[in-house]
């Protein structure tokens, strides 16, 4: 399964692959992590709730409640950060390795 992705945060384009399916281009990889990925998310004032929701829910960190529309920038701003979060989570979480090519 290979999976290809473009990044508005990093303007990068890459592909998610099960790790260990291209063995020798290990200096190509970048490592997302999870911990960045919320860093973003809780400077658009979200979290991610795994109390109420044990496979995580996006969620506003002052009322815990689930998005809502300020503005087109806000909501793209959003979106490009769940992205990360997930990218991230598929790479420590599921085992995928993250490869991206800057062109």
């Amino acid at each position: 399964m290979i999976d290809e992705a473009w990044s508005k945060l990093s303007g990068k384009l890459g592909i998610m692959i099960p790790n260990g399916s291209l063995e020798g281009l290990q200096d190509n990889f970048m490592v997302p992590k999870v911990e960045d990925a919320l860093t973003v998310l809780k400077n658009l004032h979200y979290t991610v709730d795994h109390e109420k929701h044990p496979y995580g829910r996006i969620v506003q960190v002052s009322s815990g409640k689930t998005f809502s529309f300020i503005d087109q920038d806000h909501y793209e701003l959003l979106g490009d950060a769940v992205t990360e979060y997930i990218q991230a989570l598929l790479v420590e979480k599921w085992n995928f390795m993250e490869v991206w090519s800057c062109t």
